[in-house]
């Protein structure tokens, strides 16, 4: 039997805003990505093509896990 192929869960960073900031907005924003990755996902893709510029705070809060 074959393994199941890899579940690839993308998430666009940019849905958000061109420009992210604070802390708190790092923490939503994380929330929201970890709500939707289903459980079995074996790769995640953090899409931040639409972005143009997060701050030090915001990137703290939403990058520190990964």
């Amino acid at each position: 039997m074959k393994p199941d192929p890899a579940t690839t869960v993308t998430y666009d960073v940019g849905q958000h805003r061109a420009f992210l900031s604070t802390r708190e907005r790092g923490r939503k924003v994380l929330h929201d990505l970890e709500d939707r990755i289903p459980p079995g996902t074996s790769l995640l893709v953090i899409d931040f093509t639409k972005v143009e510029a997060m701050t030090v705070s915001f990137t703290d809060e939403f990058l520190r896990k990964y």
